[in-house]
């Protein structure tokens, strides 16, 4: 907004990045300037079909009736308290070392996390993570990590100095009961336990 009261004629920007709901295109400006656009033949390849309009409004009204804090899933993550994240992390450490071997060790990690996309590349906050340490000669973080992602369903981890770190933040909290059996499942699957 403060680009088009500045007299930029047209601002162009990813909705899904912006608003964290499903991916358009958005278009702001002059009417003049969005007719055209509208009118040239490649509008109609880009344009969004009725599913995406549908999507793109719900998201919309989240923002509108003040409940996107809690309903836009990257919404309600970045805003989660450190606190929190550190407890969840700290239980579920606990839980996988008590359902695995001692051939690996979880232990709750303060990590940086970056918020990424378009919108905000350089925004960083502190972070909590699962770090997963692997004990048996049989086991490296690579291989770990892999596991994880072919299960099903899949555990999005990153591999940070041979520990598979998984961060807190991107698992909703409802998800934690889960988490230790699924790691447990891909040390199995990566053959050591």
């Amino acid at each position: 907004v403060a680009s088009l009261e500045a007299g930029v004629a047209v601002v162009s920007f990813s909705g899904d990045k912006l608003l964290g709901g499903s991916q358009a295109g958005i278009l702001l400006g002059g009417s003049d300037w969005i007719l055209r656009m509208k009118e040239n033949p490649l509008a109609r390849a880009v344009r969004l079909d009725k599913l995406q309009l549908a999507a793109l409004e719900a998201t919309l009204r989240l923002y509108l009736t003040g409940a996107a804090d809690d309903e836009v899933p990257v919404r309600y993550m970045v805003r989660t308290p450190e606190k929190e994240l550190k407890g969840r992390a700290e239980r579920l450490s606990k839980e996988i070392n008590r359902v695995l071997k001692p051939g690996l060790v979880a232990k709750a990690v303060r990590t940086t996390g970056v918020l990424g996309g378009g919108s905000s590349p350089d925004v960083e906050f502190i972070d909590w993570g699962v770090a997963l340490v692997p004990r048996e000669s049989g086991l490296t973080a690579s291989r770990l990590e892999k596991s994880l992602r072919a299960g099903r369903p899949p555990v999005v981890a990153r591999v940070s100095e041979e520990q598979v770190i998984l961060n807190i933040r991107t698992v909703f909290p409802a998800q934690d009961v889960r988490l230790p059996g699924l790691v447990a499942r891909a040390v199995r699957s990566a053959g050591v336990i």
